[in-house]
């Protein structure tokens, strides 16, 4: 499709971490599973916020030496550092919208399923977050009707958690400056791992359930990259423009800054 891809390992958040001279880096679970207050909580996620932003922008730094020559690769003169765009899941989602606020060379965010009941984006005196357009995808987790839908209101003491959410993402939504596209996804067993190869990787699993997770992974890369498309590579985008063909599955809402 015309984009270099770049996958980044931070070692304050991945798995393991094996750097050019051996050394290694693992998960730091104890760390992360510390009792702590709330306050303390946030701090403490913020500052690995702050931390894995910088990654990224350490990941730009060296790519413009690869591009340049700096740092010999068979990619010098074939990087287009012009037209950068950001991608991250879940905690990563907020380490992109951190790493867009300080650094302009990322142009264009997509935010996987990043947030929860609050609003975790640092905010401008004006109420605005990210000035680069932004694509926010979402699952739906409470089932229109049937025993899923008992069971996802069950597990959150009756509530239904997608009521809670929806203002905190529209809050967001309309604190870019720039275009955001909001994308919730009902596929069937639509989950925050849906965003990720993990659910194609279970193994045990139906044909129907491996379907239904094709589904959703499709749709996902469909609509991420039409994004790109536009706000990078200034292409057609008509899945941006057109209401989807199944609105049960994909329910699509551009935003406007502070609902204007």
């Amino acid at each position: 499709h015309g984009y270099v891809v770049v996958g980044v390992d931070h070692p304050a958040t991945a798995f393991a971490v094996v750097f050019p001279d051996k050394r290694q880096t693992r998960f730091p679970e104890a760390v992360w599973t510390r009792p702590r207050t709330s306050e303390e909580t946030s701090a403490f996620e913020q500052a690995n916020v702050n931390s894995c932003a910088a990654d990224l922008i350490f990941v730009l730094d060296q790519l413009e030496g690869l591009e340049s020559g700096e740092l010999p690769s068979r990619f010098q003169g074939r990087l287009d550092l012009a037209r950068v765009g950001v991608l991250g899941h879940s905690f990563g989602g907020r380490v992109v919208a951190r790493a867009c606020q300080l650094d302009k060379r990322l142009k264009a965010a997509v935010i996987l399923d990043s947030f929860g009941r609050r609003m975790t984006v640092e905010r401008r005196p004006d109420g605005s977050t990210l000035e680069q357009p932004v694509m926010l995808f979402a699952p739906t987790r409470v089932p229109d009707g049937g025993f899923a839908r008992v069971v996802a209101l069950l597990q959150n003491g009756g509530k239904n958690l997608d009521e809670e959410l929806r203002p905190v993402r529209k809050e967001f939504c309309q604190s870019v400056r720039g275009a955001c596209y909001e994308v919730v996804l009902n596929t069937p067993a639509i989950s925050h791992e849906s965003f990720s190869d993990m659910p194609l990787l279970e193994s045990g699993q139906s044909e129907l359930t491996r379907k239904n997770r094709q589904r959703a992974m499709d749709i996902t890369r469909g609509y991420t990259r039409a994004f790109f498309d536009r706000y990078l590579r200034n292409s057609p985008a008509p899945m941006l423009d057109n209401p989807p063909d199944n609105p049960r599955e994909i329910e699509l809402t551009r935003h406007t800054f502070r609902g204007q």
